[in-house]
């Protein structure tokens, strides 16, 4: 029996792309954010713009807001592009030490998700 398409390695998973149904441009994966306790994928880091990953920006997006389009090949998260350029980033040089649950609590306030730690 074939494993499905939408099984893949994690260390795959992070090359794909960020879109908003519209299409536009969100990002790329970089990592995902495993909360061992709980047993979930607590937030994908995305990096945003920038030039050959120069000048891109970090964020952390709710796992519950991405959606995985099997035709697309991309992630799909329901947002315009505006607010993504609004959101709470990450240091990509000093991360994952730097991030606490304050800080994600206020990220998923941003994209109108409740910590589901809380």
């Amino acid at each position: 029996m074939k494993v499905p398409t939408t099984m893949v390695p994690s260390s795959r998973v992070k090359s794909y792309n960020v879109v908003n149904p519209e299409g536009d441009d969100l990002g790329q994966v970089q990592e995902f954010m495993l909360d061992l306790c709980n047993g979930r994928i607590a937030y994908a880091i995305v990096s945003f713009g920038g030039i050959m990953g120069i000048t891109d920006k970090w964020f952390a997006l709710p796992w519950d807001i991405m959606a995985w389009s099997e035709e697309k090949k991309k992630f799909v998260v329901d947002m315009p592009r505006e607010v993504l350029e609004k959101s709470p980033s990450i240091n990509k040089d000093k991360w994952p030490e730097e991030i606490d649950l304050s800080w994600l609590s206020h990220c998923y306030s941003h994209y109108g998700c409740s910590p589901y730690w809380e």
